[in-house]
This record gives C-alpha cells, structure tokens and sequence, in this order.
C-alpha cells in the first residue's frame, strides 16, 4: 500500500503533529468523499505501507517530525512556482523561505528523494510567456544539485476556480505558447542536470526530452525500498495519468496555503485549519455518532520474491 499525504491539502506544512501522531497510532480514518458518514480505517504501520508520498509547498513545519519517518521509503513533491502572493496567498517568500527549506530537506533525504513540481502553469497580463522563462530559469538554477526531476503542467480549468481565475487576468494559451515554454524547460533542465517530467499533458508529449511523469512512481519506490511491487495504475485518477495505486489521507478544504487556483478547497467550507485536534483518528474532524467505519483490505505491495530484492544508493 502506497499512502498520499496528500493530494487534497499540505499535510506537512498545516498538520505535521497530527500526521505524527497517526504513525504513533498505527492507523488514520479517512472520509469518504462522497458519503460523509462513512470512514475507512487506513493501516500506518512498517508491515503495510510500502511508502509515503507527500506533497507540499513548504515543508519546514514537517522537520521536527521526520524521524517518525524512520524504517518507511518515502519521497516529497516539493511545489515551488514562480507565483507571488496574489496567486498562493499564504505561501512563505520564495528566495528568502522555500529555496533554502528545499536545499535544507534535500541535504537531509538526498536529491532523489526532492521531486520539484512547478505547477501548474497558466498566464496573464503579469505571468507571461517570458516571465515563466526568466523565473523557472532562476529556480532550476538554484535547485540544481537538490533535485534529479521536475514535474510541470498546465493548469486545469475546473469550474470552481473559474471567478477567481478570471479576478486573477487568467488568459487562455496557445499550443504554440505552451510549446515554446516546454522546449525552454526542457533545454534549462537539461543545462541544470534536472530531468523534465510532464503530468497529464498529452498534447504535448512530443517535444523531445520530455518525459511522461509517475508522480505517485512505482520505480521510485521500489528504488527507495529495494523492493519490486506488484502494483498496477490508479484508474481513478484522470485520464492520462500514469500514477500507479495508493490511498489519500487528506482531507479537502483543510489547505491554509490559499492558492486561488487549488481544486481542492474552491467552493468547500474549510472544515477546520488553526482549531483541530491533532490527536483525532480523522484530519480536522472527529468521530460523530452516525459514523460507521468500514473494514477495507490493505496490505503491503511487495513482492515475496526474494530474488527480486535490490538494495538503493544514493548519488
């Protein structure tokens, strides 16, 4: 079992304790998303999770935390954009916070270990074409050496993010635009050492040195574990996703980090982010009296074929 923390909210920059407390516990409950009564008790202990995934935009808050992590692979989406404030509204300073927390965690996990997402790209009067050029130049610079992979794409015009978009003088792209940026993505990480991945673009797949990402990457895992894993792809995420399976512990409209373009808090009542209880089996809410828990099968991915272990080294 492969374990998401979290695709829905940043776990390790607004609730580092309770994460910690969960792996103490041996287990979290999550929601369903579409019957909210419904909890499903996810296992947390070495026997089970074959790796954690997590997904951030300023891990600093998660540091006191990392030794809970001893004895489990795992490996951090870093999200690290160009956008200031009027974009990621409570995202610490680029240059003066997150470069150097980036730096910091890759000389504490190992570069391998840092997968850089600048994403999602969109433009407007202020993010331009040259803009994105200048500035995702700046950044591949300065992370160079701190990360082996970058994941870029385009952002997704969903619906609830639309009137605040548009309040943001969000412009449609060209494919030509769009092109023009990857190709200079491309030659920037290939100048910098870093390898160019991109997530759910297939209009774009053809430009060469691009490759297809594996955001939640079975090859990855089975490097860091040295354990091959009979895992098969997510088919619930969206189409041309290339994720393999794993298990989301978050919850949605629980992200502080106020990015006007995030799908996971628009249009949500944020159940809770400064006032919770990080020692509740369930993130931002607690058990109520017409919960039922129900009983789901998780087990560890690994295969029992000795002769398939392979031990991970560092670079």
């Amino acid at each position: 079992m492969i374990v998401s923390a979290s695709r829905r909210t940043d776990i390790p920059a607004c609730y580092p304790r309770w994460f910690s407390c969960r792996i103490n516990e041996g287990y979290v409950l999550v929601r369903n998303t579409y019957r909210y009564h419904e909890l499903v008790r996810v296992p947390l202990d070495r026997d089970n999770v074959d790796a954690f995934v997590f997904w951030t935009k300023n891990p600093l808050p998660f540091f006191p935390y990392l030794p809970t992590l001893d004895g489990y692979p795992y490996y951090f989406h870093f999200t690290l954009t160009s956008y200031g404030n009027d974009i990621e509204k409570n995202v610490p300073s680029k240059n003066n916070v997150l470069i150097p927390a980036f730096e910091r965690l890759s000389r504490m996990i190992g570069p391998n270990r840092m997968i850089w997402r600048y994403d999602p790209i969109f433009f407007s009067g202020k993010y331009t074409l040259n803009y994105h050029k200048k500035y995702f130049s700046m950044l591949a610079e300065r992370l160079s050496g701190f990360t082996k992979t970058c994941v870029v794409s385009f952002l997704d015009m969903y619906p609830s993010i639309g009137k605040a978009m548009d309040e943001a003088g969000y412009e449609a792209s060209s494919a030509i635009c769009e092109e023009e940026l990857l190709r200079h993505i491309v030659d920037t990480g290939r100048n910098t050492g870093i390898s160019i991945r991109l997530c759910c673009e297939k209009a774009h797949e053809n430009i060469p040195g691009l490759e297809r990402s594996r955001c939640i990457d079975k090859t990855l895992i089975e490097n860091l574990s040295g354990r091959f894993l009979d895992v098969g792809r997510d088919r619930n995420q969206r189409s041309g996703c290339n994720c393999v399976e794993s298990i989301d512990i978050g919850s949605y409209g629980t992200c502080s980090n106020g990015c006007i373009y995030c799908y996971a808090n628009s249009k949500r009542r944020p159940l809770c982010t400064t006032d919770f209880d990080p020692l509740s089996p369930i993130l931002c809410s607690s058990i109520e009296d017409d919960d039922v828990i129900v009983e789901r099968e998780f087990k560890s991915c690994r295969s029992e074929d000795a002769s398939l272990f392979r031990s991970f080294k560092e670079p």
